[in-house]
């Protein structure tokens, strides 16, 4: 295939209508189905900097692990702050024997602006715009597949003056479906030789599936407080995972130009953290990808 029938691929593979994100939404019951799943994960026995579990989710072509780990930081908090489902995730580097050092939000963004400085290809911008795109169709789980019973491994480990230790070799699990995040695989191949590795050492599939654990886990934070603290059943929308991946596409937008700066500061601003993408943003600069006239 020659590289415009490639191109003409990426862009049918791609196009999408404008999504929502209430009860109506294809995506309500997929959040819903992959909160419940981390709900119901074992945590007999496990407690934060105590005993921790790696889950392993995910294996790159890089030959990157890709693990949730948990209970998370906030499962140790007291009172409505409490979290007991929270999670984070982890990445080990074959090619380097090595974990990659926890990500923020704030890091995300920093690594996401630092790539694109860097990269000299000069289709970087078109290629930026992708993985925008890409950060939207995760907010609405528009590429997440049906697992079916998944056999993993996991990995229990123990805390001695606050350095974790691996208990014993990792052991098979059988866990019940789950929506997986499933990029098209000829899209990723395109990116990645456009844009290699992500920090000089992950992968771009690998840290876009960091940040599918990453907001994963903000989906099951704001149910529990809303849901379980606050006893409010009106929780889902934007909240969680969908502003948190808007975010990142609208950070990709300020670098394209097509935001001015002012802009993403007030969002932060009014949102409390978060800066999502408007839908007029989306309409107006990836209406090639993101079809407007009706959400889906």
């Amino acid at each position: 295939m020659n590289a415009n029938g490639k191109k003409d691929n990426i862009n049918n593979f791609l196009k999408f209508p404008l999504s929502k994100s209430g009860k109506t939404s294809p995506s309500y019951n997929k959040r819903l189905n992959n909160i419940f799943w981390i709900r119901d994960l074992n945590r007999v026995g496990l407690g934060y900097k105590k005993n921790e579990r790696q889950l392993l989710i995910h294996e790159t072509d890089a030959e990157e692990k890709i693990f949730i780990q948990y209970p998370g930081k906030e499962s140790s908090k007291e009172g409505d702050n409490k979290r007991p489902w929270d999670f984070r995730p982890r990445v080990y580097i074959k090619k380097s024997l090595s974990w990659l050092d926890d990500m923020s939000f704030m890091d995300v963004w920093d690594v996401i602006n630092d790539n694109y400085k860097k990269i000299i290809d000069v289709n970087k911008k078109e290629v930026f715009r992708i993985i925008a795109v890409l950060f939207y169709r995760m907010a609405f789980l528009i590429d997440h597949i049906e697992s079916g019973k998944f056999d993993t491994k996991y990995i229990d480990l123990s805390f001695e003056d606050n350095i974790e230790k691996e208990k014993k070799s990792p052991e098979s699990l059988e866990l019940t479906s789950f929506y997986k995040y499933s990029p098209n695989k000829d899209l990723l191949d395109y990116l990645k030789r456009k844009c290699p590795t992500i920090w000089g050492c992950l992968s771009l599939e690998g840290f876009l599936f960091y940040n599918e654990l990453l907001i994963w886990n903000e989906d099951c934070k704001y149910y529990y407080r809303n849901v379980v603290v606050k006893r409010n059943n009106d929780w889902i929308g934007t909240t969680g995972r969908i502003n948190t991946a808007l975010t990142h596409m609208r950070i990709i937008s300020l670098l394209l130009g097509y935001i001015p700066f002012s802009k993403i500061c007030m969002g932060f601003s009014n949102r409390r953290g978060v800066s999502p993408i408007e839908n007029k943003e989306v309409q107006e600069h990836f209406k090639d990808y993101i079809i407007s006239g009706g959400l889906f």
